[in-house]
């Protein structure tokens, strides 16, 4: 018979098991870097540009080269887990309500970081659904980080806040990464 200690061990086991599993099945790491890095360069271009015309580039070359790194290494991590994951999970319905929010803020109001407080919604949906306590801590700081910028307004408000989602990501990414590997 297992003493209650060998029970609790076994429990915890199966718990670290599960969190490995959740974690191996829906990594966040790797599209949190691809589109951290994309915002990266996305508030860069915006900072150095004249007008209109590199930034639009940029999205128009940046949107379709994220996408495809971030579906091909998805692609490939299925293929070495021999496990498919669903088209739509709650991971895409989250993303696309947080796109959809952003589209609603932005149109709603003349706030130009309205659309961080969707966005840090989501990355805490995304914590909540996938148990990832780095887009959850992601997510509570690109909402405080946005509310000071509200509140000192300094010149360039969205550009500052999208320099904030950048590197909160790209935080996350290697956060996440490091996890993965230990």
């Amino acid at each position: 018979m297992q003493s209650r200690s060998d029970a609790e061990r076994t429990l915890l086991e199966i718990e670290r098991v599960r969190h490995h599993t959740r974690r191996t099945l829906h990594p966040t790491w790797y599209e949190n870097l691809v589109v951290g890095l994309f915002f990266l360069g996305a508030t860069l271009t915006s900072a150095v540009a004249s007008g209109r015309t590199l930034p639009l580039a940029y999205w128009a070359i940046g949107v379709p080269l994220g996408l495809a790194l971030i579906v091909r290494h998805a692609l490939r991590r299925e293929r070495e887990l021999g496990a498919e994951a669903p088209l739509a999970d709650p991971g895409s319905a989250i993303f696309a309500a947080t796109v959809a929010g952003v589209i609603v803020l932005n149109q709603l109001t003349d706030s130009p970081v309205a659309w961080a407080y969707a966005v840090a919604a989501g990355w805490l949906a995304l914590g909540a659904v996938l148990r990832d306590a780095l887009m959850a801590a992601a997510g509570v700081a690109l909402a405080v980080i946005a509310t000071g910028i509200v509140a000192v307004e300094p010149s360039g408000a969205g550009l500052w806040a999208q320099l904030a989602l950048a590197l909160l990501l790209i935080a996350a990414g290697v956060a996440g990464r490091a996890q993965e590997r230990a």
